[in-house]
């Protein structure tokens, strides 16, 4: 569901879903584009294929948005972190997070404090 858009450098999350038989069974497979399945189509292996625009909720697109200018070694992170909300320990992510989280602390008992700190 994830890849990689070189051109703009940036991960997104695959914009179609391809629904097909293959050996009598239902099978459904992202994509990036039509004609990345169409060619397995025309080969005869599947049949029946037929391409819907893939949905995603609003949490993951917002973690996507989080992390699409992660550099592509850090695949596994990213992947991890849109699709599954899952934060890798030991990653930049983590120690990002930590801090976020850290600096949100201090504010709230700022405010606690009337903002003297």
């Amino acid at each position: 569901m994830l890849y990689r858009d070189y051109g703009e450098n940036e991960w997104k999350l695959m914009p179609l879903v391809g629904t097909f038989l293959q050996h009598e069974e239902e099978h459904e497979q992202y994509a990036i584009s039509e004609t990345e399945l169409r060619a397995f189509e025309e080969m005869g292996h599947i049949d029946d294929l037929v391409f819907k625009d893939a949905e995603y909720d609003q949490e993951t697109l917002d973690r996507l948005n989080e992390v699409k200018d992660y550099p592509e070694n850090e695949f596994q992170t990213v992947s991890e972190y849109v699709l599954n909300n899952n934060i890798l320990s030991g990653t930049t992510l983590e120690t990002r997070k930590q801090n976020e989280l850290l600096e949100s602390s201090i504010l709230e008992i700022a405010g606690l404090l009337g903002g003297e700190f």
